[in-house]
């Protein structure tokens, strides 16, 4: 998004004339490449040209630095036009046809970012006892969870906090690596200076809770205040440890009682989205972080047609031109994926409830897989080979349900 001004011609003393596509040549850069070529003149208010010249490469080269005339014989080379195109607000230019997609999506400002629950070894936490049953209204021992420790990065390598805790102060929660389509391959326990108070989560300071009596948790949270005190970057001098938790209210926004929790991941190459129902997670209340985005719903129909949508192959293909792009492919999604159109769910249309049901369908599909693999809770920790393999078999497995659900978005998404 940062480089649509000289997509769009506002770009002062800029005039961008050709374009090429080096994204498949092989070897070359550890990031995807493209060449533009540019006049140094402004535009004095010119709208953007909707189609530059331009040129796609495609081939895998013997060695780097090699000769255009010995590249030449490596290359598929094809002349084309580079078309503006536009997807809600977001713009790119797009090989040989031009997509502009009309409508609107009923929840582009609906979908909130989860919570920033960092610094990770603060607050993910690993059960330090062997026990049975629900986790419900019991105290337990905790530690700093081991994956928390393994991605912690500076100024946070080495913290292991250990103590005994009310369950009352315990979370579950789900990161990007533990979504799968339509199914999550286990969640993750945090625990939180918090307690729910009319379906919103209070955020307490240490001498809060020492007030109240809850000794443990002040001091467990009495040492993260200490630690965000000594190691706080430059950047968040101003903040409480609380604060920084509760960034942009990201904690405080969250709605602890609707039945119905519909996630997709904020990055990745593929969109990747699954409903938690809270009936089944009763243990411990659900709370969102800020690598997913989050709808809030009671109503299971609703649920499931929205994560239909963003599952879908459809949308999923229409945001590709306007994912940004590493070494491995499209990565970010955040709130891209909002500007496809969606009518809002309506009971009343076949082809709504159509979608939802055969969601639906995909999920009990979905949660039979994953419980079959019996990856245990270390099935949130795959490397990203590995969850990205996983993810491909899933949607594999869903093959049937996948067709259906796109044969369902195009009738609704073309009317």
């Amino acid at each position: 998004a940062q480089h649509d001004a000289t997509r769009s011609a506002r770009a002062k003393g800029v005039h961008v004339t050709q374009v090429w596509d080096l994204r498949e040549v092989f070897p070359l850069f550890n990031v995807p490449a493209c060449v533009l070529f540019a006049n140094r003149q402004h535009n004095q208010g010119k709208p953007a040209p909707k189609r530059l010249q331009g040129r796609e490469f495609k081939g895998r080269l013997p060695g780097h630095n090699l000769s255009r005339a010995e590249a030449d014989t490596y290359l598929e080379i094809k002349t084309e036009s580079f078309h503006l195109s536009k997807l809600g607000d977001a713009t790119a230019w797009t090989f040989g046809k031009a997509l502009n997609l009309g409508g609107t999506n009923a929840y582009k400002s609906e979908f909130k970012q989860g919570a920033t629950i960092v610094p990770r070894s603060c607050y993910f936490v690993d059960i330090d006892q062997p026990y049975q049953g629900s986790l419900k209204d019991r105290t337990v021992r905790i530690r700093t969870s081991k994956a928390a420790q393994r991605e912690a990065k500076e100024p946070w390598r080495g913290i292991e906090l250990s103590g005994s805790m009310p369950t009352k102060f315990l979370f579950r929660t789900a990161l990007s690596n533990n979504i799968l389509p339509f199914a999550l391959n286990s969640t993750k326990l945090v625990v939180l200076p918090g307690l729910i108070e009319h379906n919103k989560l209070k955020l307490l300071r240490p001498s809060q809770m020492e007030k109240l009596g809850e000794l443990e948790a002040t001091k467990w949270f009495g040492a993260v205040e200490k630690l965000w005190i000594e190691r706080k970057t430059e950047r968040a001098e101003s903040m409480t440890f609380i604060d920084r938790l509760n960034f942009q209210n990201g904690l405080a926004f969250q709605n602890t009682q609707s039945r119905f929790v519909v996630l997709y991941i904020a990055a990745g190459t593929n969109i990747c989205s699954a409903v938690i129902d809270r009936s089944k997670i009763d243990d411990l209340p659900f709370i969102t972080d800020h690598k997913t985005y989050v709808y809030f719903t009671d109503d299971e129909d609703h649920a499931y047609y929205l994560t239909a949508f963003l599952n879908g192959n459809t949308p999923n293909e229409l945001i590709k031109p306007f994912q940004s792009r590493g070494l491995q492919g499209e990565r970010d999604i955040h709130k891209k994926i909002l500007e496809a159109p969606l009518p809002r769910f309506d009971a009343g249309n076949p082809d709504h409830r159509a979608l939802s049901a055969t969601a639906q369908q995909a999920a009990a599909k979905a949660e039979a897989y994953v419980a079959a693999l019996n990856l245990g809770s270390d099935g949130g920790n795959l490397p990203a080979n590995k969850l990205g393999r996983l993810r491909n078999e899933m949607r594999e497995h869903l093959a049937q349900e996948m067709a259906e659900i796109d044969t369902l978005l195009e009738c609704i998404l073309m009317r």
